[in-house]
């Protein structure tokens, strides 16, 4: 049995291919399934970091803030924690009882 073919996207020359997306053309050096490849890092970074599509907006503190304002932003932070560790649990009890 051969070895499957692919026609290289660039050169247009026909190459020996392992069904893998990183193979690369024989003749230009070039990856033979670009789009591929390009969804699969992409995915591979979403994996990294996916957070179930949540992601915690903090309000930022600045360094140079001025002490009273760091004390207010801290405090708002505390509190937007707590709103997230209250929503967590609301949706964790919902999540318990219903099975």
């Amino acid at each position: 049995m051969s070895q499957p073919q692919k026609k290289c996207p660039h050169c247009h020359q026909w190459s020996s291919w392992n069904q893998k997306v990183d193979d690369t053309c024989q003749h230009c050096g070039g990856t033979l399934s670009p789009g591929e490849l390009k969804e699969q890092q992409e995915e591979e970074a979403r994996d990294k970091s996916d957070n179930f599509g949540m992601e915690l907006k903090l309000i930022t503190i600045g360094p140079n803030d001025h002490p009273v304002l760091k004390l207010a932003k801290r405090l708002i932070q505390g509190a937007q924690l707590l709103f997230f560790a209250i929503v967590s649990f609301v949706v964790w009890l919902a999540t318990a009882i219903a099975g």
